[in-house]
């Protein structure tokens, strides 16, 4: 599985990374203003994602399913069912960005109807393209054989960073970006169906059986839920804001999450493929590794996770200005506080992925459902009377209470004991958060502060070299690390195959 989550992290990471790199060039050179719809327009077309029914997300955890039975034809029949849904999923969505123009338009006040339409259309193209590529991974990530699509994917990063660039150095002009920006991901559909092809070398696509997909609609719609509510935490926020509190502030909004978001990937990257894992583990072994997998990946997530977005939070002043060379207004806020909402949600991400693995998305769903719920209800509650303030605190509430309904429930419908949880969090929430309070007394005392990129950078590596190297050896001495990445003179001796 370590070969398998290398190659998953390390795709997340270097999208992340360039999409870190890319956004000081995007707002010197297409401005606030058009950033902020960018990101309005990218918001509203991740909602038109959830047209396709979940069936994309899904189709990973049936191929490892029909693969550890050696069903040959049912992986065809569910990569046949991804196929057709999302060819319907582009019709719909293609349509809808032509109409919506106009309104867009009087929305938001920056572009003109027709350059709005571009800038649709080229969301709608970024979205369907996306999903191509997402089933045409879901054969060989199902196959747990993840390197070559990983593969694919890091070189499509490579091409749309590439293409970014070139469009942003050749004008100023948000349309030139979009178009650019569809155009690689077309261009990365032929990267993944090469991935799919060298692992499945004789690949076989089949129309699918009505059973085979109500199979994998009734369970794809559940899980549904759970992505309606990541998109409801990371997208209606931008939303709410452009509309209530304006375009701009939306843009900062953006900035501010772009960076929290990206350091949550790499809190999760110890799990990126445990879906599929723990999926063909369960389907070969019975429920019994349910126990072993939830205590030990727990703890390995938020032994990587918690040290991570509390030095985000941590450093985020000097984090805005050594990325962006100034901090955006209110942008310091939303990183610390979409850092510590993460907190909570990260003790949870392994039990949400073993019930999705061992089919109970329905768990994962009533959670997500309640948890996007209550963000909107907080969010737009607190929103008019405290602005930014009121969107950050709606988020914080809702992500914190759905976190602790699904750990109630999910320890309640297996029967594990809470113990299990609280021995698995203890010991890094304790070093994580202990590890803090040095810097922030030197914080109270001392006033530090950074105006300037140079200055801003020299800051930043110091907390962060110093915090990281602390962490990095007590997490090692206390074996709460993966024994690959431990602190040299701690590392442990190598075990017997088969041991965790």
């Amino acid at each position: 599985m370590f070969k398998n989550t290398l190659a998953q992290s390390s795709t997340i990471f270097l999208a992340s990374f360039f999409g870190l790199l890319l956004a000081p060039l995007l707002l010197s050179r297409l401005g606030l203003d058009q950033f902020g719809v960018w990101a309005v327009t990218g918001a509203v077309a991740t909602y038109a994602g959830l047209v396709n029914l979940g069936v994309t997300r899904a189709l990973a955890r049936f191929v490892a399913l029909h693969d550890s039975r050696g069903d040959r034809q049912a992986i065809g029949e569910c990569l046949g069912l991804g196929l057709l849904v999302t060819t319907a999923l582009g019709v719909l969505v293609f349509g809808a960005a032509v109409l919506a123009a106009p309104l867009a338009t009087r929305l938001l006040g920056v572009l003109s109807p027709d350059e709005m339409r571009i800038v649709l259309l080229s969301s709608a193209a970024i979205l369907i393209a996306q999903e191509y590529r997402g089933v045409l991974a879901a054969v060989p990530v199902g196959m747990r054989v993840m390197v070559p699509p990983n593969v694919a994917g890091s070189f499509g990063a490579v091409l749309n960073f590439a293409f970014s660039v070139a469009a942003l150095l050749a004008s100023r002009d948000l349309t030139v970006y979009a178009l650019a920006n569809a155009a690689a991901e077309v261009i990365r559909i032929a990267f993944g169906a090469a991935a799919m092809v060298y692992v499945w070398r004789r690949p076989k696509v089949s129309l699918p059986s009505m059973a085979r997909a109500r199979e994998v609609i009734a369970y794809s719609l559940q899980n549904q839920v759970h992505v309606l509510s990541d998109i409801v935490n990371n997208q209606t926020d931008k939303i709410i804001i452009a509309l209530l509190i304006g375009v701009r502030v939306a843009a900062a909004y953006e900035l501010g999450a772009r960076a929290a978001n990206a350091v949550r990937a790499l809190g999760v990257l110890t799990i990126s493929a445990l879906l599929p894992t723990a999926t063909a583990e369960i389907a070969l072994r019975g429920r019994s590794v349910i126990a072993r997998m939830y205590s030990h990946y727990t703890e390995r997530v938020v032994s990587i996770s918690f040290p991570i977005l509390i030095v985000t939070a941590l450093t985020a002043p000097f984090l805005l200005v050594a990325w962006l060379g100034s901090t955006p207004e209110e942008g310091v806020a939303v990183v610390i506080a979409i850092s510590v909402a993460y907190l909570a949600r990260m003790t949870i991400e392994v039990g949400m992925n073993i019930a999705n693995a061992d089919g109970r998305p329905g768990m994962v769903a009533i959670n997500s459902g309640r948890t996007a719920v209550l963000n909107v209800v907080f969010t737009l509650a607190l929103a008019p009377l405290f602005d930014l303030w009121g969107v950050l605190a709606g988020t914080i509430l809702a992500l914190l209470v759905g976190s602790l309904l699904f750990l109630r429930d999910f320890h309640r419908s297996y029967g594990l004991p809470i113990d299990i949880y609280l021995r698995a969090i203890r010991s890094p929430v304790i070093l994580a958060g202990g590890l803090t309070l040095p810097f922030l007394a030197v914080y109270l005392l001392f006033g530090i502060s950074a105006s300037t990129r140079p200055s801003a950078v020299a800051v930043l590596l110091a907390v962060t070299g110093l915090y990281g190297l602390a962490y990095w050896v007590l997490a090692s001495r206390l074996r709460l690390l993966p024994k690959r990445i431990e602190f040299p003179l701690f590392k442990r001796p190598e075990q017997a195959v088969g041991a965790p």
